[in-house]
């Protein structure tokens, strides 16, 4: 027997329920209107997202909008910057944007072809220098230098970022040229784009992930990244010879392209060819869609069921044919070990064979091994369940400035004739952390078959979505470390 409500009690929670639907209606309409390039709600938006969950925001409107037009969002998002500001924060949502936008895949493709001489010679280099006082090392610091600088000069118009001329181009009537030798366009990017990439080039994967730099090469990158700063300064506080004549002549060089480059009828024309090229991914605006809406009306993880996993959709049969799938490419061989490359798919990851002394009983230390060992993993937490399934829950670091990612799967141990079999799917078992974006991880595995004499072949197959924005050069350069990581591991 059901209990009787009074007619008070019904009326409070009519009341309540119209006002929650009511809420989440307004919540709809707003995301509705951002992602139709209406921004007046952003504030409002902001003021239910958390500070800390901002960049996950960030993450997925930016991808959302440059799958179609970025201009309207960056746009937007360069409008609420105060005219003198020249320094990007990481606190304010709008800079958020923009340095999304300064790390896509056009602005890092073109950004690594301004450095990488440079990189590749102060590498070759850095052990000529000691104090970078002496005039010779003074003349070379200015060569390396000179790279940098003359590149971004004579750059070819059709080179560069659309986004960065049409930026440029609304920026040069609002704050004008400026008084120096370079112009304020040219120096705001040199000093948020440039020089970030000058002190750490890893961050345009011209070095492993975990590269770690000799002292004496990151100096002379520091060096170097304490003379660009000052590129824009040089005709009120002049630099010491070579610099200042150097620095003079290419900053007069690239301030003269300012009306070509940062001319709306030319960017205008470049915008058409850009436009009749672009295709647009639907299923990925879906997806964005429902992630920013799940993100704004806090329904991201109450939708979830606990310890659903997407065993029902895959099996032992489907891993060995995705293991033995023609879109896994060859990449390398060295010592025994085998490296494949997931060719033109979704995601990060690889594959990793060898053969090696052991037997199929280690399986499950080979899993927990494979997972500690991987550097791009951290906060991983493994839990046995029953004898053929375990948990486990792990943060992806993603390259700056994008936000961590975090995956929770499910393993299933399978051994039969000579094969033991340790299978990954999806899980939504486990609550996404706070400032983490949940990434998936596709179906996946590690398989050790028997060789005889103690030898087995192991084969790791890692493939993980990381949703959202993550461009390829990221992605790329994640799945090499991944690869690196796993066959060091197998070497040992």
């Amino acid at each position: 027997m059901g209990v009787e409500r009074t007619p008070s009690q019904v009326s409070i929670t009519s009341t309540r329920s119209t006002s929650s639907a009511s809420v989440e209606t307004d919540r709809h309409i707003r995301v509705q209107a951002i992602l139709q390039n209406d921004f007046t709600s952003v504030p409002n938006i902001l003021s239910i997202v958390p500070p800390n969950e901002w960049s996950i925001l960030a993450d997925h409107l930016y991808a959302y909008h440059s799958e179609i037009d970025a201009w309207p969002l960056v746009l937007w998002a360069s409008s609420q910057r105060s005219a003198g500001d020249m320094v990007l924060s990481d606190q304010q949502f709008h800079d958020m944007v923009l340095k999304r936008n300064v790390f896509s895949e056009q602005f890092v493709r073109w950004n690594k072809r301004l450095i990488q001489e440079f990189y590749q010679k102060a590498k070759l280099s850095y052990n000529d220098f000691n104090d970078f006082t002496g005039e010779d090392e003074k003349q070379k610091i200015s060569d390396l230098l000179s790279i940098i600088l003359q590149n971004y000069a004579e750059c070819p118009f059709e080179d560069i970022p659309l986004m960065f001329l049409k930026t440029a181009a609304i920026f040069k009537g609002i704050i004008g040229l400026g008084d120096d030798y370079l112009d304020n366009m040219h120096l705001f990017y040199m000093g948020e784009s440039i020089v970030p990439l000058v002190l750490n080039p890893t961050l345009v994967n011209l070095d492993d992930l975990h590269y770690v730099r000799p002292v004496k090469l990151q100096a002379l990158l520091n060096e170097c990244g304490r003379l660009l700063l000052r590129y824009g300064q040089i005709k009120k506080n002049p630099l010491e010879e070579p610099y200042q004549s150097m620095m003079k002549h290419w900053a007069e060089t690239t301030t003269a392209t300012v009306p070509l480059r940062f001319s709306f009828e030319e960017v205008e024309v470049m915008e058409k060819i850009w436009r009749a090229q672009r295709t647009i991914n639907s299923k990925k605006l879906k997806k964005l869609e429902e992630a920013i809406t799940e993100l704004v009306e806090g329904h991201t993880d109450d939708a979830r069921t606990d310890g659903l996993s997407e065993t029902s959709e895959y099996g032992l049969c489907k891993f060995s044919d995705k293991l033995n799938d023609p879109k896994w490419k060859f990449s390398k061989q060295e010592k025994g070990i085998t490296e494949y490359t997931w060719y033109k798919g979704e995601g990060i990851g690889g594959r990793v064979e060898a053969e090696i002394k052991g037997d199929i009983s280690q399986l499950k230390k080979i899993v927990e091994d494979v997972f500690r060992n991987i550097k791009l993993f951290s906060h991983l937490e493994m839990e046995e369940l029953d004898k053929e399934t375990s948990t486990i829950q792990f943060r992806v670091h993603a390259p700056f400035p994008f936000s961590p990612r975090y995956i929770s799967a499910d393993i299933h141990y399978h051994t039969n004739n000579g094969e033991s079999s340790a299978i990954f799917y999806y899980s939504e078992r486990n609550k996404t952390p706070s400032g983490h974006q949940r990434a998936k991880m596709l179906l996946s595995g590690i398989q050790v078959t028997a060789k005889g004499r103690d030898r087995v072949k192991v084969a790791v197959m890692l493939h993980m979505d990381m949703c959202s924005s993550i461009p390829n050069w990221a992605a790329s350069g994640q799945s090499s470390s991944i690869k690196k990581n796993i066959s060091k591991l197998l070497r040992s």
